[in-house]
């Protein structure tokens, strides 16, 4: 079985919508360009397939679980071998449910890093402060991206510099555009709408 965060495209092609913007916010990704088919956004967004059919339906309309999955998966990596990474989402509804779910198919999902993947949680901003800091990064990351998208040589400001200086390679802080999308599909085998 196969989940997102990994199809071949042919041009041309009428297609679905979709950007996701240019950060590391979940929130930031919304609907129209670059183009996608629906089930590549499904497959992006936690569709499984087995055998070719989808077994999961994915979330294509929920953009922002793209970078859900990416940062998952990236934070497991840098969990110590024989540790856990576990995850903390400030409580949001509409989010936790899919989340959820998603989380434990990545869980079941075979990965680099599928045993450090830890335990999920949805404590309020109350209950966990530090999610504060998150939203700060979230803000900041979305403020670059929409210079970037006007920018390609656009720098993030000096707090944003500051934040993830510590940062281990680029693939912490991914530009989720067209070309990325388009990696994460690469050799996938994903239906035609």
């Amino acid at each position: 079985m196969s989940t997102g965060l990994r199809k071949t495209r042919k041009q041309g092609q009428s297609r679905s919508q979709i950007r996701c913007a240019p950060v590391s916010s979940p929130t930031s990704c919304q609907l129209a360009s670059p183009a996608l088919y629906s089930d590549e956004r499904r497959f992006l967004t936690g569709g499984a397939l087995k055998k070719g059919r989808f077994v999961t339906s994915g979330s294509a309309t929920k953009p922002y679980f793209v970078p859900f999955q990416d940062v998952c998966i990236c934070v497991a990596e840098h969990a110590a071998v024989g540790g856990k990474a576990h995850f903390s989402f400030d409580l949001n509804k509409n989010f936790k449910g899919y989340g959820l779910d998603l989380f434990a198919l990545l869980k079941q999902t075979p990965l680099k890093a599928q045993d450090r993947l830890g335990e999920i949680s949805f404590p309020t901003g109350k209950e966990a402060v530090q999610l504060q800091a998150a939203d700060l990064l979230c803000y900041l990351s979305y403020q670059y991206g929409q210079r970037r998208v006007g920018d390609k040589n656009a720098k993030p400001d000096e707090t944003l510099r500051r934040i993830i200086q510590g940062f281990q390679s680029l693939h912490d802080f991914p530009f989720y555009n067209k070309p990325f999308l388009l990696r994460l599909l690469e050799g996938q085998n994903v239906p035609k709408d």
